[in-house]
């Protein structure tokens, strides 16, 4: 148990891990003497089932408990059981079911943030931007989070929009980069999801577009964007944040990337 308590204190100290001890034929008194004895601090529960209550004895036969074989069970974040071990006669250094125990919960734990860090991503201002991969005509793939501390324009466009071809080239070759000349730690992605491949091709050759355009051809990426107008602007900083989100270029803009880029004097 102090070995226990003493991984708990390291290792998993500033993490999500909860410990849970529960002590099942021992009286109260000693209990408390033996906790203090051992400088354990989790919370540690008294189940004595010498005493005739069925409730405990269910539990006990439950978990299927064996007098003095103390059991070892790791319970992932959504309470599914993903380990139970029992010892021969105690849980510690050298025992394998307590090391392989404590390696499943550190793959457990770091599942979890992962899991948490992709619930936590969206697609609308404030919110951490989902990530997604992706590649060009000529099949180079981008991953947004490569990008992190970067400052990144992703243009959600298509040939379809009246207005696409002469203003999405310009934001970039113009507006951007006589504001900031060739701006350091400007990533620029344009992504696409409705244009046919063979004519996609031809029309960046014509548009002379200097930046790398990503094919969506299941609209994956604009479905997670909430992407339903064909031109959408959104600036990510260089921590993954969305700073900014509009249908088209407004003043606004270049007060985000004001804040990440340097201005060409």
């Amino acid at each position: 148990m102090p070995e226990i308590q003493l991984e708990l204190d390291g290792r998993y100290a500033d993490l999500n891990v909860e410990a849970l001890a529960i002590s099942t034929g021992d009286p109260e008194w000693y209990l408390s003497e033996f906790k203090n004895q051992l400088n354990v601090t989790m919370p540690w529960l008294m189940m004595d089932t010498r005493l005739p209550n069925p409730y405990y004895q269910e539990l006990y036969d439950l978990w299927g408990l064996i007098d003095e074989h103390p059991t070892l069970v790791v319970l992932d974040a959504n309470g599914v059981i993903q380990y139970r071990g029992t010892g021969d006669g105690g849980l510690d250094e050298g025992d394998i079911n307590y090391r392989f125990a404590f390696d499943l919960l550190g793959e457990l734990v770091e599942e979890s943030q992962s899991q948490a860090a992709t619930s936590n991503a969206g697609w609308d201002v404030g919110q951490q931007a989902a990530d997604f991969t992706l590649s060009t005509l000529d099949d180079h793939s981008h991953t947004l989070s490569d990008y992190l501390g970067s400052t990144v324009l992703l243009t959600f466009w298509g040939t379809g929009c009246l207005d696409c071809g002469d203003l999405v080239p310009g934001v970039y070759a113009q507006e951007i980069r006589t504001r900031y000349g060739d701006p350091e730690g400007l990533v620029v992605l344009g992504i696409d999801h409705h244009t046919p491949l063979d004519f996609m091709e031809t029309f960046l050759a014509q548009m002379d577009i200097n930046y790398p355009v990503l094919i969506d051809p299941q609209g994956t990426v604009f479905n997670r964007y909430k992407i339903f107008d064909e031109f959408v602007f959104i600036v990510v900083d260089p921590e993954g944040i969305i700073r900014y989100r509009e249908p088209e270029l407004e003043g606004d803009i270049f007060k985000v990337l004001d804040e990440y880029l340097v201005t060409t004097p």
